[in-house]
């Protein structure tokens, strides 16, 4: 599955933010997950 992350998703995902739902946790750590991150998600980070 290819599944783009946001950047609050990305960003609780990282940090381990329980407002993460259990299933997407698992969706994300999972080894059949590809992972994008758009490149304004990463210049909203960098501000």
């Amino acid at each position: 599955m290819k599944l783009l992350l946001d950047t609050h998703i990305w960003l609780w995902y990282a940090l381990g933010d329980p407002q993460l739902s259990e299933y997407l946790q698992a969706t994300i750590a999972s080894e059949t997950t590809e992972l994008w991150l758009s490149p304004i998600s990463i210049w909203e980070v960098l501000l």
